[in-house]
């Protein structure tokens, strides 16, 4: 069996609690929250985490 593809895979830790540590390791200024491409990024990823969950066409 192909170990990429694993059906006993656990889900515990959605892909988008990821988001934040990503989003804040790429921003600038206190705490990481601010900066253009950390806000463009935040955009594009509730973009994505909507279309994973089904929500966007």
């Amino acid at each position: 069996m192909d170990r990429n593809t694993s059906t006993d895979r656990v889900r515990s830790t959605p892909f988008t609690e990821s988001f934040e540590r990503y989003l804040q390791d790429k921003g600038k200024g206190r705490g990481g929250d601010g900066g253009n491409y950390r806000r463009n990024a935040a955009h594009e990823l509730k973009r994505f985490a909507e279309w994973a969950a089904g929500d966007r066409g």
